[in-house]
């Protein structure tokens, strides 16, 4: 996207000129971030997580009030296979812990034994304390979920530093002497830190630069972009203005959003205030089929759709994975009026007997005739932004490059032929325009500015998302 009026670091910026947008690469779009609640794991760090499995490792499965693990559930469901997730929590969140005494005739505090996250997963952890193979040493039996699972021997007061995956060590204040034997003892006090506020998830920056929230995901590369069945404005506008900021470097991104819990189609429509190319509103809550008995936002459902989709191609009328139902029964009337208010409803198809996306639209200017702005549609959005990447990582050699007649033809064929293989190979785009790149649109001003300006010209693919069969009866 636009870098400003500023020339001072060399850098290669695409700027989108409608009508005739800027260019992207032949990497992902599909890199999904998530935002929310989870019972263990690091608070405000990005981490991959690849499976569902591997959330369950590093941030706990289930746990009833928590958002995170219903979206990640969501999205590995349709197929994805890397999310990037940002734990958040409130102040009230916690570690575990546990302080084991001396042998003294009175017993004093001799190490404090604390779960590595905070998080009620921690007071799954308990601790055995035995003697130490060694004199004056002591062992300590580490068990997840009542399971042994480390075992830590010759420690003492100087020697605590051990590389669990579950707790750290460290000497009570004034201790004087190694823990006496302790059968097997659960951590207590750690709290998910649950009940969060709007701020939580729309996060902060520190003076040191440490992210937290939403502002976390600035720093890394994503796609998509979810807070984790959360519906309020406050957290929204945070999700649109940060995909409008984006650069083509951390990954231009749509916002994956939610309706509130309970709204009918018609409450849905009215609340649906917003008109933004990079905002999808997903509705209705859905009955997940590992948890029948509750309803979770399908932010997660719809973004693991578009991460598994190429970008070039509709979410409309694709299969939602991993549902037994929705919070709404859909009629054909309720669908019109939610992609006229641009609201991408989850409905049973009563052909097929699946749920299927019924519409692509973002909340731009849904489509009602001739002249209405293309990015209305996911697919296009998308794929522009799948080109822009792609130019930006295939023109980073021309930086810093003299600017000569050479320079520019090279990049316009670099960029033609792009579009070509796009066009007659893999059928991303219809058709697009010869790139300008010469002395008309590089002056001696653009150039002595240190600057190289292209125009692209692409016409986008379109879904059909009507296709009308005439039918008469053949007489003769």
């Amino acid at each position: 996207m636009a870098q400003g009026n500023q020339y001072i670091v060399p850098r290669v910026s695409i700027t989108e000129t409608p009508p005739a947008p800027v260019a992207a690469t032949g990497v992902t779009v599909g890199t999904i971030g998530i935002v929310g609640t989870f019972s263990k794991g690091p608070v405000g760090v990005p981490t991959t997580c690849y499976s569902l499995t591997d959330v369950v490792s590093k941030f706990g499965g289930y746990i009833l009030g928590l958002t995170g693990f219903l979206s990640a559930m969501g999205a590995f469901n349709q197929g994805t296979n890397k999310v990037v997730i940002v734990r958040v929590a409130a102040v009230s969140a916690a570690a575990a812990a546990l302080t084991v005494k001396d042998g003294a005739g009175t017993p004093k505090d001799s190490v404090t034994i604390t779960s590595l996250y905070k998080g009620t997963d921690g007071n799954g952890v308990s601790v055995q304390v035995l003697a130490g193979t060694n004199l004056n040493t002591f062992k300590l039996v580490v068990s997840y979920k009542k399971v042994a699972v480390e075992t830590w021997d010759n420690l003492d007061l100087t020697n605590l530093s051990i590389n669990s995956q579950h707790v750290a060590l460290t000497k009570a204040a004034a201790a004087t002497a190694i823990p006496v034997p302790l059968a097997d003892t659960p951590l207590i006090g750690g709290d998910d830190g649950a009940t969060t506020a709007d701020s939580d998830y729309i996060g902060t920056t520190d003076a040191s630069g440490n992210r937290t929230g939403l502002k976390a995901l600035e720093a890394v590369y994503v796609n998509i972009v979810v807070c984790a069945q959360q519906y309020s404005q406050a957290i929204q506008a945070a999700m649109i203005s940060q995909c409008k900021l984006a650069n083509v470097q951390n990954g231009l991104r749509i916002a994956v959003t939610n309706t509130n819990k309970g709204l009918t189609p018609t409450q849905a429509a009215a609340a649906q205030t917003y008109n933004e190319q990079r905002t999808i509103v997903s509705y209705p809550w859905v009955i997940p089929q590992e948890y029948p008995t509750i309803y979770a936002a399908p932010d997660g459902y719809y973004a693991g759709i578009l991460a598994t989709l190429n970008a070039w191609v509709s979410p409309s009328n694709q299969v939602v994975k991993g549902i037994l139902g929705t919070e709404r029964a859909l009629i054909e009337d309720d669908l019109i009026a939610l992609t006229v208010a641009r609201i991408s409803p989850i409905a049973l198809n009563n052909a097929t007997n699946d749920f299927r996306i019924s519409n692509g639209v973002t909340t731009y200017n849904y489509v009602q005739g001739s002249g209405t702005d293309d990015w209305s549609q996911t697919s296009i959005r998308r794929e522009f932004d799948k080109i822009e990447t792609e130019i930006w990582i295939q023109t980073q050699w021309a930086k810093s490059r003299p600017i000569t007649n050479s320079l520019l033809r090279t990049i316009k064929t670099q960029i033609d032929e792009l579009l070509r293989q796009h066009r007659d190979n893999t059928e991303e785009i219809y058709d697009f325009k010869p790139t300008v790149c010469d002395a008309s649109n590089n002056t001696g001003t653009t150039m002595a500015a240190r600057r190289v300006i292209t125009q692209i010209s692409i016409r986008p693919s379109y879904a059909a998302d009507f296709i009308d069969h005439n039918i008469g009866r053949y007489i003769g």
